[in-house]
């Protein structure tokens, strides 16, 4: 069976390092669906609107043609526990697929594109199919995981030397994005590898690019501080 892309889905992420681990966790991580040229017809937004969560298949477009393992090490279990990839959410699949349950905020039908929340994939990666999320059929109330059971809590103060914030501000304002907003709830979790979580002292400077902003900050105990942000 040979799939193709339906769509291109833009979020902040221009880089892998920082994005959400899972949908939903960051709501103030928006994406814009732009369908292929075969799919931009009007009829195929029709009756989206019934439903308020979908289903993204979509593709780790960067993994593409690297090398595969049969085991990976889970951040959850401190990265130091091998398991089979099939018993994770990791992106280094034999297929290369990533499913990701994200909010309906928006239907564009002049310009033919959907906008969602929660998003939780690079910018630029293929979407296959869109599916709507069905609550009695989706929701298992009654589903466990061994470890992966706890509800992420961003437990991080997240802070702003004036320089940046001056500048993020000016880039929302001019862009119309909410950048600021996206920083205090994505750095709010730990986005650091396993490794550094458990160090008593971290001076490593981490930095992402979001948009197209370059954005460094270090990390004291529970306090994040944002300490540069450059536009370009």
């Amino acid at each position: 069976m040979n799939i193709e892309a339906i769509a291109t889905i833009v979020t902040p992420f221009s880089e892998k390092f920082a994005i959400p681990r899972q949908a939903q966790i960051v709501n103030q991580a928006i994406g814009t669906l732009q369908f292929s040229p075969a799919y931009q017809h009007p009829e195929y937004l029709n009756g989206l609107s019934a439903h308020s969560h979908y289903w993204l298949i979509w593709g780790f477009h960067q993994h593409e043609g690297k090398t595969k393992s049969q085991t990976v090490r889970p951040p959850r279990l401190g990265g130091n526990t091998a398991v089979g990839v099939f018993a994770t959410r990791s992106p280094f699949r034999p297929n290369n697929l990533g499913l990701s349950v994200v909010k309906l905020q928006h239907i564009d039908k002049k310009r033919l594109t959907l906008k969602f929340s929660g998003v939780d994939m690079l910018s630029g990666s293929p979407v296959y199919d869109i599916k709507p999320y069905i609550p009695y059929a989706d929701c298992c109330t009654s589903a466990t995981s061994t470890w992966a059971n706890d509800v992420p809590t961003p437990d991080f103060s997240v802070l702003f030397l004036p320089k940046v914030l001056r500048t993020l501000q000016a880039y929302d304002a001019d862009q119309g994005t909410q950048l600021l907003a996206l920083l205090q709830a994505l750095l709010a979790y730990d986005a650091r590898p396993a490794y550094k979580k458990t160090q008593a002292t971290d001076t490593k400077r981490y930095a992402t690019r979001l948009y197209t902003v370059d954005v460094a900050w270090r990390i004291n105990g529970k306090t994040v501080t944002v300490i540069d942000a450059a536009v370009g």
